[in-house]
Parts: structure tokens; C-alpha cells; sequence
């Protein structure tokens, strides 16, 4: 067990080191205006509201997605980094959150000021620390018809993208173009394989849909235990008015 919240310690902390630089491409100049956040499948936190801060603004309510992102928080100014909070335990007894609140995590955000970002957080044990990893996420830094893949393992994985393989170290690839793209005037959404593997050992095996205007955010996750294959959470992004969107493992 030890060995494994090492490992699990290592990978997060490795990732955090790599994703701040990783897929940037957003204009200078312009200042986030959204965040918004997803737990890590298998490291959600069970301790109650997260807020989050920035500079010496008031701290506003984060709602963290467990399977999607979830809402946005709106920013103001360019801040550097951001402050993950909980309410202080004196004010949760006593009702009042303007009592105080404790800080859980301090977050770098990426370079060239993306107007949005993913929080992609987890919880690193029972003292109630989380990891967060910022990722720039507006449609300049990972556009529509794109898959991009988050590598938290802590280990290098093989991925199959249609005809494509190639590694993937830890960290954050660039937006890779989707295989096939939807005809808009078709109901039937065209997919293509997609498959990662750690050495011998395929852990996921599927098709990636190519709905009209998606795009779609592969995490790798830490393995559960010593000796288990890394896990895989799929996040899509897709318009409103298509249908619901889904990856299909085999």
C-alpha cells in the first residue's frame, strides 16, 4: 500500500511539473475569463465544498465534474496562479463562511493566457491535500475535431490513434487531428480506433466517435494498485444539440 501512494504521490507530482507548459498556444494578451474543473477518476475528494481564489478577490464556489467538466467559474484580470480553498472548520459549524476558509492547493496557470482552463484535480490522501494540474483549454489551445491526451501515469504508454502509433510520455500531448470528421449532412457518426497500452499490456481498447464539432480529452490515471494496468477517463466536448457523445471500450 505504501508502494502505491508513492507511486500514485510521484505521478501526480510529476504531471503538475509537465502540464503547466504543455499544450499552450493562447494568445498573449488576453486574460482567462472561465475555469473549470473534473476530478481524476478513482482520487475524487469526499471533504466537502472547494472554492476557489485569486489575488485578493472574494472566493467563489467551485463545482467539480466527476465524469465531465464541470460549471464554470468566471476570472477576472490575469492572475499567475490560483488558490484551491475549504471552508474553515469553525465556520462550517457554525454556518458562516465568511468565517475563513483554508487553503488546499496553489495553482499555476499555463502560459499564454488562455481564455479558459481545466482544473484537472485529486485528492493525494486522508489529510485532505489535492494535486491540481491547470490546462489550457479554450478552442485555440485544443480546437474542435482534436484529441488530446493527459498523460498522469507516471510512466510512458503507447498509444494506437487509427493508423498512428506512438508514445506518450508523461504529460500533455498536443491536439491531434481526429482520423475521420463527420458529415453534417449524415446522421451516422463515423469513429476510429483508439487504444493505449503500458509495454505488452493493452489496459484500453475502443473507438473515439468523431461527433460534428467534438473534442475529446483522454486522461491516464494512475494504476489502482501494485501490478494493475493505469486507468483511462474520457472527457467529450461536443454542442449542445448533438447527440449524447460516448467512447466505446471493447
Amino acid at each position: 500500500m505504501a508502494h502505491i501512494r508513492r507511486l500514485v504521490s510521484f505521478s501526480l507530482s510529476l504531471f503538475v511539473a509537465f502540464a503547466a507548459s504543455a499544450v499552450v498556444r493562447g494568445q498573449q494578451g488576453d486574460s482567462p475569463s472561465t475555469v473549470s474543473a473534473v476530478w481524476l477518476r478513482g482520487f475524487a475528494s469526499t471533504g466537502g465544498e472547494l472554492f476557489l481564489a485569486q489575488g485578493e478577490n472574494k472566493p467563489v464556489p467551485l463545482a467539480v465534474g466527476s465524469s465531465s467538466r464541470g460549471k464554470s467559474v468566471e476570472l477576472r484580470g490575469a492572475p499567475a496562479s490560483l488558490r484551491l480553498l475549504r471552508p474553515a472548520a469553525n465556520a462550517s459549524a457554525a454556518g458562516d463562511k465568511s468565517a475563513g476558509f483554508v487553503p488546499v492547493s496553489e495553482i499555476r496557470l499555463p502560459a499564454g493566457n488562455p481564455k479558459r482552463v481545466l482544473l484537472v484535480l485529486a485528492s493525494a490522501g486522508a489529510g485532505g491535500e489535492i494535486r491540481a494540474t491547470a490546462m489550457a483549454d479554450d478552442e485555440t489551445s485544443f480546437p474542435s475535431h482534436t484529441v488530446r491526451v493527459a498523460n498522469f501515469s507516471g510512466a510512458p504508454v503507447l498509444m494506437r490513434l487509427d493508423r498512428q502509433v506512438k508514445p506518450v510520455a508523461p504529460g500533455a500531448t498536443e491536439p491531434m487531428p481526429y482520423a475521420v470528421l463527420a458529415d453534417p449532412k449524415l446522421r451516422d457518426v463515423p469513429s476510429f480506433p483508439f487504444a493505449l497500452a503500458a509495454q505488452d499490456d493493452v489496459f484500453f481498447n475502443g473507438r473515439i466517435d468523431a461527433w460534428l464539432n467534438s473534442r475529446t480529452l483522454v486522461l491516464v490515471t494512475p494504476p489502482s494498485a501494485e501490478g494493475r494496468s493505469p486507468g483511462v477517463q474520457v472527457l467529450v466536448d461536443r454542442p449542445k444539440s448533438a447527440a449524447p457523445a460516448k467512447v466505446a471500450k471493447q
